[in-house]
């Protein structure tokens, strides 16, 4: 089964390399025809995504569907980066993150998780790092702090990981696996404000692609990123001080993998943290 695979890899017949680039761009699901890249890449997220559901089953976390079409509540962090269009006469938004709507579950579940299609307005056009559309694992627990989910957010890349080098995978092996074999390591550990330093940029700043380069080559191949400034958070994140109490993993060669945060409950400091948001404007829709 594997050869077969192997032999469906091959490059293609130099005929078929003959379409225009502009054509192709503007067709791109006739690549399966011709594209070892994108046959590979389905074979690999079919893979992963399969080991994902199959760890969150193993933990007895239920998954739940999410809507692509919402309100400014699927924004993640502000309202610059969502893809708005006319719905019927009002106007929305395609979804960025569920995490608002994922809470309304906890009550009941206590754990939930799902696995969806994100879409933002990215302002890098040179870099695969940041696409205008990816799927997205989100994942909310009631109840637990920081560290808990910083243990199991490892727990999880590391399992998947060992399970798919274990097994031996083609679609895997075609892109190489110093990735996989990264998360199976410990994770270091850099303060944002240490992070700055490195990569020369302003207290408050984003990490560029090129910041995220620096990190994976002076730091490690997967890296936590810790004690943001809490302006650049999203409202709900809990804040300790000035910082916001939440992690941004990077992995070398992919930038951001990953977001953990711990959330505030306090509805009085919520109102508060929104109200000084770049959200705030947009009040009557948050406040469900």
């Amino acid at each position: 089964m594997q050869e077969q695979n192997r032999m469906r890899f091959e490059d293609p017949p130099e005929k078929t390399k003959a379409l225009e680039v502009a054509a192709n761009l503007e067709n791109r699901h006739l690549d399966i025809n011709r594209s070892p890249i994108l046959i590979n890449s389905i074979l690999a997220k079919h893979e992963l995504l399969s080991e994902v559901r199959a760890f969150f089953k193993s933990k007895g976390v239920i998954e739940h569907s999410v809507a692509h079409i919402v309100a400014k509540t699927g924004a993640c962090e502000s309202h610059d980066r969502v893809f708005s269009f006319d719905y019927y006469g009002k106007e929305a938004y395609l979804v960025q993150s569920c995490q608002l709507h994922q809470e309304c579950f906890l009550p009941y579940f206590g754990e939930v998780y799902s696995i969806n299609g994100s879409f933002r307005k990215e302002h890098y056009f040179d870099t695969n790092n940041h696409l205008s559309e990816s799927t997205l694992i989100e994942s909310l627990c009631r109840d637990v702090n920081l560290e808990r989910e910083l243990v199991f957010i490892e727990e999880i890349l590391k399992t998947v990981s060992q399970k798919i080098l274990d097994r031996g995978s083609p679609s895997f092996e075609y892109f190489g696996f110093s990735n996989l074999e990264a998360l199976t390591r410990p994770f270091e550990r850099i303060t944002y404000q240490e992070a700055t330093r490195l990569c020369g940029k302003e207290h408050g700043a984003d990490f560029s692609p090129e910041d995220e380069k620096k990190l994976a080559s002076e730091v490690g191949k997967a890296v936590y990123v810790t004690s943001y400034p809490e302006q650049i958070k999203f409202f709900s994140t809990k804040r300790k001080g000035a910082l916001a109490i939440s992690v941004d993993l990077y992995l070398d060669g992919c930038g951001e993998v990953a977001g953990i945060t711990e959330t505030e409950s306090d509805p009085a400091i919520l109102v508060e943290q929104f109200m000084r948001s770049p959200l705030a404007n947009s009040k009557e829709q948050y406040e469900w």
